[in-house]
């Protein structure tokens, strides 16, 4: 069975840290005074299994002033061990992990992800248990909202059925109708193509009967054929005879544009030729600008020279000028600095100096004081007149040196030395291709005239053998030859028709070919699909059956007719142990109407006298009684071996109390661990290990004796 290993917490409500470790078969009481915290450890198990606090919102859970809390719980079943652990922010955020595995090994985590998935997997997988019915058999948490007893009836029926875990019938269920539906819904789809099958046989069996008629033409055109490809033979062979006759004449005429091509080669190189040698007389008359050349080239030189001394010149003597500005004096506030001083001086001049009452007279001490701060005074208006004198001498010698300096500037030349360079180049350029013209002018002119004169000899000996190969290309077999080609190409399109005619009717006789496997396959599958029909129709009606057996009117209720009655007979065996009270357990009662029915679990209470009353109708410890029989007998059917009960015996008697505890005692043997909250003292009397709970500083401490 499932019990409790560790329990770890993190800015859990008013706990800070705190760490539980469980034993096996421990009945472990949690004490302390209200609001130190017990409830919270109870809460903390509940809230890390399920994700359910004590309100509506988790992140109020978070301990005042932190971000963040986490709980950790740790359990074992036998050879397994299991770790949860869920988290949240203050702001909302949640995370909850599961980690599994062999107790006393690394635990791993498990595949699901996703919150839902996780906690789907930690109730259905490990708890075997849903929330509902969790606090309504292992936990019996405080003021609880979701009693067992006072939930709806439907309600109840679904609890209990999850605790017996019926939930996998509703899977079979869904599977079941599943499959029912996509059988239903192949069914028509199978007809049809039955239906189609038959009709395509139909039409495969018309098609086959043709197989006479196209055999017969398909021999014909082969006939046909052949007697074309003969034809054609014929005038191939005299086409080519012609076409011998005409390869003679044909390589004249390849001869005859040879020499054309020549003769066109030599024209436009005399062409060439001729523009050369016009271009050389051209070159000669340029030899008359070079000593113009020249002359110019030398002015140009003398004109930029001139303009680079004066660019030495100006930059010379602008850097002069620049020093001396450097040298100019800065000019104070001279007039200024002398009134200030004088006020100053007029001032402690004005300032009456008191009578020594001892001599009756201006104290000598002050008036010394005075006398040498008038000293200081004058000192400092000697040295601001000495410092104008010096400033006015200073800027006379600068402005006398500027006004030279300026006379000095030199005149400006007008000119551009970039262009005067690049026109000198330009005259120089084209003075060496004058002396290269000279040298080389002659030579070229001679070889040009030589060579002119002998292409135009070829040209004209090419002319004379053209026109005679001319008169050798007037007769042609080219019009015969045309005629052939056009008699080849008719022959060509009817032997290419009745080929197609041919490969026509072999297609169609292919395709009668397939047509008969086709038919048989058509047949094979029909014979299939009508079999597979049949089967359909069996198995529906079987689903059918197996819907009806796994409906709520089926396995479901004949368990929930045997789990009943047990459940009955171990709820009044508890209840027995408490009051006089016995309960019993209907899933159906008769609604308003003939014939309704009204489904769910009811709860019938009866007395020691056997009248039967409404559950609201006891008192509020006869209640408790009822519940606690109730959730005792569900939790016989659970997996788990732990229980949590907090402040469960509050408002009992005295007697009832005693009747409780003597109960719980007995209990005690059925499960291996009871986690327990009570202030009352022969409740507290029952359990020899106590965990002790302190509040210090808002902060919950726990610690064990």
């Amino acid at each position: 069975m499932l019990t409790l290993k560790k329990l770890q917490i993190n800015n859990f409500i008013s706990h800070g840290k705190t760490e539980i470790d469980f034993s096996d078969n421990e009945k472990l009481l949690l004490d302390g005074k209200s609001g130190s915290g017990k409830s919270s450890i109870v809460e903390a198990i509940i809230w890390v299994l399920y994700g359910k606090g004590r309100s509506d919102s988790n992140s109020s859970l978070v301990k005042s002033g932190e971000n963040a809390t986490r709980v950790v719980l740790t359990m074992v079943d036998g050879e397994e061990a299991h770790r949860v652990e869920r988290g949240i922010t203050a702001s909302g955020g949640n995370t909850l992990k599961v980690f599994s595995g062999e107790n006393g090994k690394p635990l791993k985590l498990i595949k699901e992800t996703g919150l839902k998935a996780v906690q789907l997997y930690l109730e259905k997988k490990i708890l075997k248990s849903s929330y509902l019915l969790f606090i309504n058999s292992i936990a019996y948490p405080q003021d609880n909202t979701n009693n067992f007893v006072k939930q709806n009836t439907i309600k109840r029926k679904e609890i209990l059925l999850d605790m017996i875990n019926t939930d996998i019938y509703d899977n079979y269920l869904v599977d079941i109708k599943k499959t029912l539906g996509e059988i239903s819904g192949s069914l028509p789809f199978l007809e049809k193509s039955i239906e189609h099958g038959k009709s395509n046989k139909i039409n495969l069996t018309e098609e086959i009967k043709k197989e006479d008629k196209i055999s017969k033409y398909l021999e014909g055109s082969k006939v046909k054929v052949k007697n074309i490809k003969d034809e054609l033979k014929k005038e191939e062979k005299e086409i080519t005879i012609l076409e011998v006759e005409e390869e003679n004449r044909a390589s004249i005429n390849s001869l005859l544009q040879e020499k054309k091509d020549e003769l066109k080669t030599l024209e436009e190189s005399l062409s060439v030729d001729n523009q050369k040698l016009i271009n050389l007389s051209i070159n000669a008359l340029k030899e008359d600008n070079e000593e113009e050349n020249k002359i110019e080239i030398e002015k140009l030189k003398k004109e930029s020279e001139e303009i680079i001394v004066f660019s030495e010149k100006i930059t010379k003597w602008n850097k002069e000028y620049n020093d001396l500005m450097q040298q100019r004096p800065t000019a104070g506030n001279f007039d200024e600095d002398k009134k200030e001083i004088n006020r100053q001086m007029i001032a402690l001049l004005s300032k009456k100096i008191e009578l020594c009452p001892e001599i009756n007279k201006e104290c000598p001490i002050i008036a010394k004081e005075r006398d040498i701060r008038v000293e200081e005074f004058t000192e400092r208006l000697e040295k601001v007149s000495s410092d104008q004198n010096d400033y006015l001498k200073t800027f006379d010698y600068f402005s006398n040196n500027r006004i030279a300096l300026e006379k000095t500037k030199p005149q400006e030349v007008v000119g551009d030395i970039i262009a005067f360079t690049s026109e000198i180049n330009r005259l120089e350029k084209e003075n060496n291709e004058i002396a290269w013209n000279k040298k080389e002018g002659e030579n070229n002119k001679k070889l040009l005239e030589e060579k002119i004169n002998g292409d135009s000899l070829k040209v004209e000996a090419i002319k004379v053998v053209i026109s005679d190969l001319e008169e050798k290309v007037l007769v042609s077999n080219s019009l015969k030859i045309s005629i052939k080609k056009e008699a080849i190409l008719d022959l060509n399109n009817k032997l290419t028709s009745e080929e197609s005619l041919l490969f026509s009717y072999s297609v169609e006789l292919s395709e009668i070919e397939k047509a008969k496997k086709e038919l048989v396959e058509i047949t094979k599958t029909i014979k299939k699909e009508e079999t597979e029909l049949k089967k359909i129709v069996v198995d529906t009606e079987n689903l059918k059956l197996l819907k009806d057996a796994f409906s709520n009117t089926g396995i479901k209720a004949i368990i929930i007719d045997y789990v009943i009655p047990k459940l009955e007979e171990r709820i009044n065996s508890i209840l027995s142990m408490l009051s006089d009270f016995t309960v019993s357990l209907d899933t159906q009662r008769d609604g308003a109407g003939e014939g309704v029915v009204k489904e769910g679990l009811f709860i019938n209470i009866y007395d020691q006298t056997g009248h039967c009353y409404d559950f609201a109708n006891y008192s509020g410890g006869e209640k408790l009684k009822i519940i606690v029989a109730i959730s005792e007998a569900l939790s016989e059917l659970q997996n788990i071996g732990f229980r949590l009960i907090d402040e469960l015996f509050i408002g009992l008697d005295d007697d009832s109390t005693e009747k409780f505890a003597d109960v719980m005692e007995k209990l005690h043997d059925r499960f291996n661990q009871t986690l327990c909250i009570s202030h009352l003292r022969n409740i507290k009397d029952l359990f020899e290990s106590v965990i002790t709970v302190k509040k210090e500083k808002e902060t919950s401490i726990v610690s064990r004796s």
